[in-house]
């Protein structure tokens, strides 16, 4: 007997995460013949849910993300935590300038790459730079709908640098080099996933995510935080 599709829709920083969990959970579950994904921005997939894309799990970048579909109704049971991100400066190494610093972003002929401020990769930048006593103003160029098209722009040298998260300095390509954040300037966010239909691979799937396994592959292999 086949199974069942189940569809998630995810942040885009979790692609690699989550692609590397899916074959050994199709493999473990009988009900289940795959598993299908669709990454972007958190803010534009909880607008999808909103507006009734049918899917069966939402995993968001942010609380605050994740609060538009709750407070829509839309959610079996209550969110859960699973991991935790920080910010990180990424620079191509095509640049000829130095970038040490969140003050090396501003006032510079580099070109700079934000999230957009509606994204959770972009609340973040605009966090740490607040603690830094900058703005967005002081340094983008270029603004980017998700953290994996900013990391692109990077990586292919259309921009020099990026606020974008620590996760993806694990997974980048070598054209990159990243520079961490000191912690009294960086910040956090969480990462929540959450039901939208009610079956036992879903179930099954979120309990995966909390497992001691998948959380140790999340801070190991991809450089996520714990929750």
């Amino acid at each position: 007997m086949s199974g069942r599709a189940i569809t998630i829709l995810a942040a885009s920083s979790v692609s690699g995460l989550l692609g590397a969990s899916r074959e050994g959970f199709i493999e473990n579950d009988p009900c289940v013949d795959d598993v299908r994904f669709s990454f972007g921005s958190s803010a534009t997939l909880a607008g999808q849910v909103v507006n009734g894309v049918p899917a069966d799990v939402f995993i968001s970048a942010s609380g605050a993300t994740m609060d538009t579909v709750v407070v829509a109704g839309l959610t079996v049971g209550e969110p859960v935590l699973f991991a935790r991100n920080v910010a990180a400066i990424m620079v191509s190494t095509r640049t000829t300038g130095p970038i040490s610093t969140l003050g090396d972003l501003a006032g510079s002929a580099l070109t700079t790459g934000l999230c957009v401020a509606t994204a959770p990769c972009g609340k973040l930048a605009d966090a740490v730079l607040a603690r830094a006593g900058m703005d967005r103003a002081e340094v983008v160029d270029t603004e980017a709908a998700s953290v994996e098209d900013l990391v692109t722009k990077i990586e292919v040298g259309e921009l020099d640098a990026g606020i974008v998260y620590g996760s993806d300095c694990v997974t980048a390509r070598e054209s990159v080099r990243c520079v961490a954040i000191p912690s009294d300037q960086n910040s956090t966010t969480e990462y929540f996933a959450v039901a939208l239909t009610e079956s036992p691979p879903v179930t099954r799937w979120l309990a995966l995510m909390t497992s001691a396994s998948f959380q140790r592959r999340l801070v190991d292999d991809f450089g996520f935080l714990a929750p």
